[in-house]
């Protein structure tokens, strides 16, 4: 009689095993928590958590905050279309990541700037944190055909131990650029990889 309980607690946990799904950026690693986003209608979202990544190669260090980093040597045959932006928090470091559709880059630069402005209007742009680091993207587009957004949000609050706010400053003629504010001038490290066309850029935590 004590066959039937056992069967059932068996089976159970073959069904949560086999419901687990897996994360884009890592297969291997538990998903935390995403961060708070914007949406168009200014209400609350969720968006995919950017995760360690699995790779054989040795990630590039982190680098001073008066280092530019970049790739100027991307030649599309195409306008690269921003598919997606997320932020995630791990041990030592912050991460966001800008997903393209399909296996295109841009040529891409990265570096701290003292006054982060819009494209467009070149006012002032506000964003959470202490120091502003200046995502470019030459040679892409945050939009449609019809000019409608194809990322789930412009405007994501983080609150991490590095990251606090990323926000979208430029989509404008073949140029996307997003400003992270972050607790500092804190250290960084930025690479890419493929399958899909994704930019990582590392912040590191700041010293306790």
């Amino acid at each position: 009689m004590r066959l039937i309980p056992l069967l059932a607690i068996a089976m159970v946990l073959l069904l949560a095993a086999a419901c687990g799904g897996d994360d884009d950026d890592d297969p291997t690693a538990t998903p935390e928590p995403s961060a708070s986003a914007t949406g168009d209608a200014g209400t609350p979202t969720q968006l995919p958590t950017a995760t360690a990544t699995p790779t054989e190669d040795p990630l590039p260090g982190f680098q001073g905050s008066r280092i530019t980093l970049k790739n100027d040597t991307h030649e599309p045959e195409a306008i690269p279309v921003l598919a997606d932006v997320r932020v995630g928090t791990h041990e030592g470091y912050d991460r966001i990541v800008f997903e393209f559709d399909g296996e295109e880059f841009p040529p891409w630069e990265v570096k701290y700037v003292a006054e982060p402005v819009a494209c467009a209007s070149g006012k002032d742009v506000l964003v959470g944190g202490t120091a502003a680091l200046q995502v470019n993207l030459f040679i892409a587009q945050a939009h449609d055909e019809q000019g409608q957004l194809t990322i789930p949000s412009i405007d994501i609050a983080a609150a991490y131990p590095a990251i606090v706010q990323a926000l979208s400053t430029c989509d404008f003629e073949a140029l996307v650029t997003w400003i992270v504010g972050t607790e500092g001038d804190l250290r960084f490290r930025a690479f890419e990889l493929t399958d899909p066309a994704r930019l990582v850029v590392d912040i590191e935590h700041p010293a306790d």
